[in-house]
């Protein structure tokens, strides 16, 4: 039992020195990967702008008034789906496949092939499906996707899910349009038309259209539709693992060294005053100052307050930022003597707490212990 004890004790040492040595061998190169995070955020920054840009032309320009028959399917559709605002509709030369733009003023642009070669069931199916993403408020969750994808551009798996969350978007809106059309064959022959009706070198932009996702994987969709559980399923991951990633991302960049270092510390707890010891020394020797402070206050605990003040004492001060390494924060340092002297009050030991010349700070030290 004890040879077990003393393995746990050597494997989580060595986890703890692998823990500390990582984490300053990041904390040395932190500034480059910032610069490389900071450039890569710059750099993907300009893929908004640029679909912006594009945005706004397909308002400006190359617009025509629609029948009014397209207008009155407009406003049939967007009562079927309890679309309360109202939402233009206009011909566009500046597009290939049906789109919708905007939130507070959405705007449905129809390509003059769809208006002339398509039939007037075909046309409301179309409109059914950009209306769908008016109703879904997609044009916002695609912001959010592209403000996402452009702070973690890092992580292979942003990019997976903002795919999947794409492909999924697509098939809701095909759901809502089969669902109103009732012609599920008629509406994968559509998005054949579609498809071949594409301009693959047309700029990207911040509007919803036809041309998310697998064509083939759509139209398989829609002709055999899976089992609700496995529709749902994907969607529901992707949205749960991006929130994930985005509270994992944001925590990582906020944390101080000084939660990471209390951590790794926490990984081995001894509790006899000769493995305490023995712990400190190597914490000494690897330059592990808030293991040692740890260490210190574990010592304390088992009643050798002077002692621990004595080991604390080897630990230099300063600040990182300052351009020193291996140093440990004031505040840290005098946090760790109050938990020490807070100890002592709760053992009765007021010669050790009233001795302020052995722990190192003066009566009008900032330093204040509460219990």
């Amino acid at each position: 039992m004890h040879s077990l004890a003393t393995d746990v004790r050597t494997v989580g040492s060595i986890l703890s020195n692998i823990t500390a040595t990582t984490h300053r061998t990041i904390e040395g190169w932190m500034n480059g990967i910032l610069a490389v995070w900071l450039f890569g955020v710059l750099a993907l920054s300009i893929r908004p702008l640029v679909s912006w840009r594009a945005t706004r032309a397909l308002r400006s320009k190359g617009r025509s008034l629609v029948p009014a028959q397209i207008t009155k399917t407009i406003t049939r559709v967007a009562e079927r789906l309890r679309i309360r605002y109202a939402i233009d509709v206009t011909q566009s030369t500046l597009v290939d496949v049906p789109t919708v733009i905007g939130w507070l003023r959405p705007l449905v642009l129809l390509p003059a092939s769809a208006i002339t070669g398509l039939s007037s069931d075909q046309l409301e199916a179309i409109i059914a499906h950009e209306l769908a993403h008016v109703r879904r408020q997609d044009y916002l969750v695609n912001m959010f996707q592209l403000l996402m994808e452009t702070m973690f551009f890092y992580h292979p798996a942003m990019w997976w899910l903002s795919h999947v969350i794409r492909v999924e978007r697509e098939a809701c809106c095909d759901d809502i349009a089969v669902h109103m059309t009732g012609d599920r064959v008629g509406y994968a022959k559509l998005l054949l038309w579609l498809e071949e009706s594409r301009n693959r070198s047309a700029l990207p932009t911040l509007g919803m259209s036809s041309r998310g996702g697998s064509l083939l994987g759509r139209i398989r969709r829609i002709v055999s539709p899976p089992s609700p559980a496995t529709s749902v399923g994907p969607l529901a991951l992707a949205i749960a693992a991006m929130l994930v990633i985005s509270l994992g991302g944001l925590l990582a960049f906020n944390a101080e060294a000084t939660t990471a270092q209390e951590t790794a510390t926490t990984a081995v707890a001894p509790s006899d005053v000769a493995t305490i010891r023995t712990f400190m020394n190597r914490a000494i020797e690897f330059e592990d100052w808030y293991r040692l402070l740890a260490l210190a206050k574990r010592l304390a605990e088992q009643g050798e307050y002077n002692e621990a003040m004595e080991w604390m004492s080897r630990a230099p001060l300063g600040y990182p930022k300052e351009g020193t390494k291996g140093m440990v924060s004031p505040e840290w340092y005098y946090r760790c003597i109050a938990e020490i002297c807070k100890d002592a009050l709760q053992h009765d030991r007021l010669d050790f707490v009233e001795s302020t010349s052995m722990i190192g700070i003066s009566e009008s030290s900032t330093l204040t212990w509460s219990q």
